[in-house]
């Protein structure tokens, strides 16, 4: 078998790629957890589609990438920490465009007298990316959840919903 330096630039490539989109799932649950909006609006095209109907939310919306953090920011500034655990279990790249399921697990924490201080989700993200001059770059999100754990107060609480 007989390697060619295309191949091998190819090779190359596909590896650069994997590493980039692995680190853009790792970053977009790292800027949640360090309150780093200028990271978080840096993962993503101008415009793009999201869905989080699984937690929050009314189903796919198209909306634009700084509305989207405008939304998040209160959110996670309501909860004194929170940790994201995420890495990439499926890759799928064509050209500039990328299909990954990623791991979701999430833990909010509030101290609170409505029970326990953490609640806990835990399920998988379908994520679609597109490679952009300086990075791979979200345009899609849909979030699903295999189950909740813990006081779901907290999520309400910061989500500005509790009762």
């Amino acid at each position: 078998m007989s390697i060619t330096i295309d191949s091998i630039s190819e090779r190359l490539q596909s590896l650069l790629d994997r590493e980039a989109i692995g680190q853009a799932i790792v970053s977009y649950g790292l800027s949640f957890d360090r309150r780093d909006w200028a990271l978080q609006r840096a993962l993503f095209l101008d415009e793009i589609e999201m869905d989080f109907s699984a937690s929050i939310g009314a189903g796919l919306t198209t909306m634009k990438a700084d509305d989207w953090v405008a939304g998040v920011r209160p959110f996670f500034e309501a909860l004194p920490a929170t940790q994201h655990i995420a890495y990439p279990l499926k890759m799928e790249i064509t050209g500039d465009e990328a299909y990954v399921v990623s791991l979701l697990h999430a833990q909010h924490y509030l101290p609170n007298k409505m029970g326990e201080p953490v609640q806990r989700m835990v399920g998988w993200y379908e994520n679609w990316l597109v490679r952009s001059v300086e990075s791979w770059k979200f345009r899609k999100m849909v979030q699903h959840i295999d189950w909740n754990e813990g006081n779901w107060w907290i999520f309400e609480k910061a989500a500005g919903t509790a009762k």
